[in-house]
């Protein structure tokens, strides 16, 4: 049954309002305020009831903020970051450890990120990076993200924590692959009444 969601980092709110239209109250948070001006204009040309799918314009370093907003009080069924990487300096353990602790009890958290570049571009992706001295790229493994986050098995589940490849045509129309991680983990505990 659909419940609460939030979304971080939700660019111009595709999950946002894809959960949304199936039956979810949907939050979508992103610093762009471009993104968010045209995520708010695609949910009000929707059929969406309102107040379905509402996007807030914020930094995310507010998830741990002591008043957060309103939209960001109450905890979330499901609490999703997918891509929250960045080549600009970007607090992901601060941010997803924060976003955790909105995670209601019996609810979800779910971490998408790329685990490589695109097949077609790794060897451009590394020689770039070499150049300005960073040295390998780094791609959090599932492992890394649960070390990351910290997390007490006592109170959460993992459900799944894994490195998926997906086949795909790269940008010259010949074959590519993609490998994405997925974190996938569910708070223990028994849902609030009125939370699902």
């Amino acid at each position: 049954m659909p419940g609460t969601a939030l979304d971080l980092g939700c660019g111009e709110g595709a999950d946002v309002l894809w959960l949304a239209h199936r039956g979810w109250r949907a939050v979508g948070v992103d610093i762009a305020q471009g993104a968010i001006i045209r995520a708010r204009a695609t949910a009000e040309a929707s059929t969406l009831e309102e107040g379905r799918a509402q996007f807030l314009r914020t930094d995310l370093g507010v998830l741990a903020q002591d008043p957060r907003p309103e939209e960001l009080v109450d905890p979330f069924d499901l609490v999703t970051a997918s891509y929250l990487q960045s080549p600009v300096a970007l607090d992901r353990q601060h941010i997803l450890r924060a976003a955790a602790a909105l995670v209601a009890p019996g609810g979800h958290l779910l971490l998408t990120l790329h685990a490589a570049a695109p097949s077609w571009a790794a060897d451009e992706f590394q020689a770039q990076h070499d150049h300005d001295h960073h040295g390998p790229a780094d791609f959090p493994s599932p492992q890394d993200e649960l070390t990351m986050l910290s997390i007490d098995p006592q109170e959460w589940e993992t459900l799944r924590a894994e490195v998926v490849t997906c086949t795909t045509t790269a940008p010259d129309g010949s074959p590519g692959q993609l490998d994405d991680t997925i974190v996938l983990l569910r708070r223990r505990g028994i849902p609030a009444a009125g939370m699902r």
